[in-house]
């Protein structure tokens, strides 16, 4: 992942002409991304481990975009958003683009909030929503072989900033660059509020 400044650039500041491929993440803190990397060193003869610094989790995937109308949108919504604690003590894997995650076996309701009010943003902002479903999860291996389970001691993530992250494809990868954060703005919902529990993921990897 990269950044144009150590500061991130305040929404006004983003081009304004031209798209970008761009998704919605969120970013692990160091503690949680330490305990991802030892979990792909203890998985390390599966498959291809994802550098520790793209690990993350989707938020929603635009596609080509305004960076402009996305930071906006980015920015409405992460306002309206508590932060919020969840345990990543699930590995799971998409057998058609073979790759193996790390998630939750509970989603936390902000989360959902989150997602349902980046989609209502953007369209206010007529910019287009695929329509797929969250399936929130941190790609651990790519061409992996099959690995399902529970994760040893699972990290507690901290959620407390949504990230708006443009992305290059080339041979070695992809690059990530981060076009702007917002911290969220809604006091934390403590204890949280957990959700049904996450059945089968609908989708892959889908930036």
């Amino acid at each position: 992942m990269t950044a144009s400044s150590p500061e991130t650039p305040e929404p006004s500041e983003l081009p304004a002409t031209g798209k970008k491929r761009l998704f919605y993440a969120l970013w692990p803190d160091e503690a949680v991304r330490r305990r991802l990397v030892a979990v792909q060193r203890a998985y390390r003869q599966i498959g291809r481990p994802v550098p520790g610094a793209r690990i993350h989790l989707t938020v929603l995937f635009l596609g080509n975009a305004d960076p402009e109308r996305a930071a906006e949108a980015g920015a409405a919504a992460a306002a309206s958003t508590a932060p919020f604690r969840f345990e990543l003590d699930t590995l799971g894997y998409f057998a058609k683009s073979r790759v193996v995650w790390a998630g939750a076996s509970f989603c936390p309701d902000p989360l959902r909030r989150l997602h349902r009010a980046l989609c209502r943003e953007l369209r206010r902002r007529r910019v287009t929503v695929r329509r797929r479903g969250l399936a929130p999860h941190l790609t651990l291996f790519r061409k992996a072989r099959p690995v399902r389970g529970v994760v040893d001691e699972p990290p507690v993530w901290a959620a407390d900033r949504l990230t708006l992250v443009s992305s290059e494809l080339n041979a070695d990868g992809p690059v990530y660059t981060v076009e702007a954060a917002w911290p969220f703005g809604r006091p934390p919902e403590w204890p949280p509020k957990w959700a049904s529990k996450w059945g089968g993921h609908p989708g892959s990897d889908m930036e």
